[in-house]
């Protein structure tokens, strides 16, 4: 499967809980999420909306173009690039450009269409700082328009 294949499965609005851990375990945080996604052409968006309880909200928009195989995400604070290893496993390796020395390198499982899990595992520098482990199920299916 290439990665416009599995980008066009998993087009659509997935609903989580982020837990992020220190490297040791304890809690640092956790939240739900809604990511809505979709592709057209060769363009993705994605929109994370971040919900805690106790009321605050974030919400972050994405954009990455496909080049070739590869989703490559460069704008202005944000790069990374998307690698599909196998048909349900993909590794996505990216840093915010005002934070050189923090690299992400987060591996994405597919589970039939309607589920995934996700591992970021943060470093600073050579150190590990933080693991986040996000799962999620889809809510709906996105229409996507592919030019092939």
């Amino acid at each position: 499967m290439t990665n416009r294949e599995r980008l066009r499965q998993a087009a659509g609005v997935w609903e989580g809980i982020y837990t992020h851990l220190t490297p040791e375990g304890q809690l640092i945080d956790q939240h739900a999420s809604r990511q809505e996604t979709r592709l057209e052409g060769d363009q993705w968006y994605e929109r994370i909306i971040y919900r805690w309880p106790d009321g605050r909200q974030q919400t972050l928009d994405f954009h990455a173009r496909l080049e070739g195989d590869q989703l490559v995400f460069d704008d202005p604070q944000f790069h990374g690039q998307l690698f599909h290893v196998t048909d349900d496993i993909s590794i996505f390796s990216y840093y915010w450009k005002d934070r050189p020395n923090n690299r992400v390198v987060e591996t994405i499982v597919f589970k039939g269409q309607d589920r995934k899990a996700r591992l970021w595992q943060v470093f600073e520098g050579n150190e590990l700082i933080k693991v986040t482990i996000i799962v999620e199920r889809r809510v709906t299916q996105s229409s996507v328009t592919s030019h092939q």
